[in-house]
């Protein structure tokens, strides 16, 4: 009896360990990532304008903010404008992933995950770039 009782729980313990086996991701699903940005916090017109401005970054890397309509962009320098949005007061996020934070009335700016707005910056990850006007 107690044979039968060990076999079925030993029975019972392989199959929740076969199903809970995930097949390991190809290198080609392993490289796609999708960030849905979508505006938490509506910022005003005239609090992005002081954010509206160009930023040297810790790179040497110029990055400006402009407003069109009611959308913001983030541009960097020789590529391609990026949009963002609004989470919080001061906080935006790109398309792509970008956490952009400023601080002390648009004075400072951090720029968390930057590997994902800058193809210069592909070399890393979890990159943060910084400037002050």
């Amino acid at each position: 009896m107690k044979a039968s009782t060990l076999s079925a729980l030993l029975a019972i313990a392989l199959a929740a360990t076969g199903a809970a086996y995930a097949a390991p991701q190809t290198e080609q699903n392993s490289e796609v990532v999708r960030i849905s940005a979508q505006s938490a916090y509506r910022h005003s017109s005239s609090e992005f304008a002081s954010y509206e401005s160009a930023y040297q970054l810790s790179n040497g890397q110029t990055v400006k903010f402009t407003q069109f309509g009611n959308h913001f962009y983030a541009t960097l320098k020789g590529e391609p404008r990026h949009k963002i949005f609004g989470q919080s007061p001061g906080v935006f996020l790109t398309e792509s992933g970008a956490l952009i934070e400023f601080r002390e009335d648009g004075e400072k700016l951090t720029i968390t995950n930057f590997e994902r707005m800058s193809p210069l910056a592909q070399t890393g990850r979890n990159i943060t770039m910084y400037a002050s006007r």
